[in-house]
Order: structure tokens, then sequence, then C-alpha cells
């Protein structure tokens, strides 16, 4: 059981509002495509250009919508996580995102990253969250287009490149779900009850 029930509850709330978001927002979407598939109003070239906007870019905006919403609550955790752990901000890596709270989490978890799958997966999404951000997902122009390419590669069921842009699939956005819940949870639940007090 969590030392921190507040923060852990708050942590699974906010994850099951963005999936609660996401799953509304598509119902919304396939029952308003509904409606313009069977009027009479419209005709057929009509109809097929509205299947086309929300069967592939109303979704695909959908994804990268509730990724970023995931990814702020990951960091917003973080962020909460290492002031009731008492976390010593001078041991925090330089930087910005996950990467800066990596030392706080290896400790934390008292194993090597590099073994532990949702810590992976959530470093690698953070690339593709950085192209969403900064290039709109257009990988050709990102500074980080060699390790998009490899992540891509490697996880080619989360992502795809289409017309040299990066997109996260169902699949993709039900794995970093599942790794961020994961990932919170070991987290909150960690032996370490505060690191500020171990040499």
């Amino acid at each position: 059981m969590s030392e921190h029930p507040a923060l852990e509850f708050a942590t699974a709330a906010n994850l099951e509002w963005a999936v609660l978001f996401h799953n509304h927002v598509k119902q919304a979407m396939a029952a308003r495509l509904q409606h313009f598939v069977e009027s009479d109003e419209l005709s057929d070239d009509d109809k097929n250009y509205w299947k086309e906007v929300y069967s592939n870019q109303f979704s695909k905006e959908l994804r990268v919508t509730t990724f970023l919403l995931f990814f702020g609550h990951l960091e917003e955790t973080l962020y909460n996580l290492s002031k009731v752990k008492k976390f010593d901000a001078r041991k925090l890596a330089k930087g910005f995102g996950i990467g800066r709270f990596k030392p706080m989490i290896k400790e934390l978890l008292q194993l090597p990253l590099s073994e532990y799958e949702p810590y992976e997966v959530v470093f690698d999404a953070q690339y593709i969250r950085n192209s969403y951000l900064h290039v709109a997902g257009r990988v050709s122009i990102s500074k980080d287009c060699e390790a998009i390419n490899s992540i891509v590669n490697k996880r080619n069921t989360d992502y795809v490149i289409n017309q040299d842009r990066v997109q996260v699939t169902p699949e993709g956005l039900l794995n970093l779900q599942r790794s961020i819940r994961k990932l919170c949870k070991d987290l909150l639940n960690g032996k370490v009850a505060n690191v500020s007090t171990r040499t």
C-alpha cells in the first residue's frame, strides 16, 4: 500500500480522466460521422470527405492530444513525488521532462532502468512528445530526427511515420497509458520512503 494515498489517488484519477476524455470524444466523433453518412442532404463525395476527416485526421489528432495529456499528468506526478519523497533537488538531472527525474526514479525503483520496460517506453515516448510540441511531429526537421527514426523502428507497433510525420498508433497510446500507470504505481509503492535520509 502506498504511503502517499492522496497522491496515488490523484495520479490514478488524472490518468483515468484522460482516458475517459479520449473515449468520450471518440464516441462523439463516431456518432457525428454516422449522422453525416445517413444524411440525405450530403452527396456521396461529401460523405466520403467526412469519412476521411473523422476516421483519419480527427482520430490522429485525438490520439496526439491524449498522448500529450498523459505526459502532462506524468510530469506533474514526478514533480509532486519529488516533494513528498523529499528528494534532494540538487540530485535531479539538468534539463527538463522525464530525463530530469531519472536520478530519483532510479533511486526509488532500486534497479537498472534499462531493465524496467515502463520507463523505457516513457523515455522513448518523450522524443515523440517533443516532436509534437515543437515541430508538429515532422521528423525531418526535428533535432531528434535520428532518435525518432530509431524509436519507430524499435517500437513499430506503437509509432509509424507517414508523410514525414510521426504518428502514435492506438496500440502505442494504450502502451503508454499502461506504462505510465505501472511506473507511477511502482514509484509510489517503492521501498524507499524518504530518499533524503539515505547516504
